[in-house]
């Protein structure tokens, strides 16, 4: 009788034990496990950054041990992460399921190596789209671009002869190569345009339409903003679209009145633009790495000659640059003569403008201004011949 007791009871706790299991909660965060071939133990971190607060605003970390790691946690929205081991790096979509990540540090010398991630549905849809832009940007028809980058990278900027030699190379691109050029970037904004009509909610959406948006007209900017919707509205990338939108709403336009500033001079006094006295002032804004911005300065420099004797003035403000390569480029420049100011970036780190360009909304250098002595914009990105019919029915010569 006591052994019946006894293996009754023994039922019952193996049957508990089963049902005790079989109903555990299923994790409802992200369980990503890695294998890395060739990699040392240490640590792994998953990390996003949000360039429009420029903060991180979510980090996890892990152990890997024997080329093998796991994180596991919760994420509030899906988006894209960076995963970095030591000095390498790969970026994936990073969603609340189970994921699998492979990467082989013996394949690439890169500090950005290529990952292999499953188990992220948004990953997935961003991932289908990106090789099709990467097969466009494969084609043979489009490799003197490719080349033309490539002596880009290749060329020491620090010299007089590698400034003339990246001036050449830009103005190539501006030129002979420009209808390649503009081909390839409406093949790519195509499929991206296409990725986002056909996945407005996915967190993959604003990532492939990317550095593309900024290259849309201010209208498509406004239509495909307002069609992103659910997980896509909660990305980094959705934030810094807002941000573009909201600063084409107050877009500084001809008819309004510039924003006033003040600077640094190079010679260390403090400049304000509305105590320039000039009767038409050009604001320039450049730095000495934009080929297309010092090329144009040539130009202008005839015409400061021209019409210097009846108020014509230049303002160069200098963003997204050293000290010392701004200096060294206005000697090389022979540019002396005009006022330049150092509009210094907020994190030097990062090639990004300063406080007075995030102010006016500068999205590409050159950027150019032409005010009057009220302030008011009389012209906005004129070079060349537009600059010398403008100047020419300002002055009336």
């Amino acid at each position: 009788m006591k052994t019946k007791i006894k293996l009754l009871i023994l039922c019952i706790g193996i049957g508990f034990s089963i049902i005790s299991c079989g109903t555990q909660e299923k994790h409802d965060g992200y369980i990503l496990n890695g294998v890395v071939e060739g990699a040392p133990d240490g640590i792994v971190t998953m990390s996003i950054e949000d360039k429009l607060l420029d903060k991180v605003i979510f980090t996890d970390t892990t152990q890997i041990v024997e080329g093998k790691f796991t994180f596991k946690g919760k994420i509030e929205h899906p988006d894209m992460v960076i995963l970095k081991l030591g000095k390498v790096q790969t970026s994936f979509i990073l969603e609340n399921s189970e994921m699998e990540l492979s990467m082989d540090l013996n394949q690439e010398t890169d500090y950005l190596h290529t990952s292999i991630v499953t188990g992220s549905v948004s990953n997935d849809l961003y991932m289908k789209s990106n090789a099709e832009m990467e097969a466009i940007i494969a084609d043979e028809k489009y490799q003197p671009l490719v080349d033309n980058n490539n002596k880009l990278k290749e060329i020491d900027q620090s010299t007089k002869e590698g400034v003339q030699e990246v001036i050449k190379l830009v103005n190539e691109v501006q030129t002979t190569l420009y209808p390649l050029f503009t081909e390839r970037n409406n093949r790519m904004t195509k499929v991206a345009l296409s990725h986002v009509k056909n996945n407005p909610s996915s967190a993959s959406s604003p990532w492939i339409i990317g550095g593309s948006f900024m290259g849309l007209s201010p209208e498509k900017q406004k239509e495909v903003f307002s069609s992103f919707k659910g997980d896509a509205k909660n990305t980094c990338y959705y934030r810094i679209f807002e941000n573009t939108i909201n600063s084409n709403a107050n877009k500084l336009v001809v008819g309004k009145n510039i924003l006033d500033f003040t600077l640094q001079t190079i010679d260390g006094k403090s400049l304000t633009l509305s105590e320039v006295e000039g009767k038409y002032i050009l604001l320039d804004f450049w730095a000495s790495w934009c080929g297309s911005c010092r090329k144009s300065m040539k130009h202008v420099k005839h015409l400061y000659e021209n019409y210097k004797k009846d108020g014509f003035v230049v303002v160069c403000v200098t963003t997204g640059d050293t000290d010392a390569k701004w200096r060294k480029a206005v000697k090389q420049d022979g540019t002396e003569m005009w006022h330049h100011v150092f509009d210094p970036r907020s994190n030097a780190k990062r090639k990004k403008s300063g406080k007075v360009a995030d102010l006016y909304g500068i999205k590409g250098l050159p950027t150019t201004y032409l005010i009057d002595d009220n302030m008011m914009i009389v012209g906005e990105n004129l070079r060349g011949e537009s600059l010398d019919k403008k100047l020419e029915e300002l002055f009336g010569h």
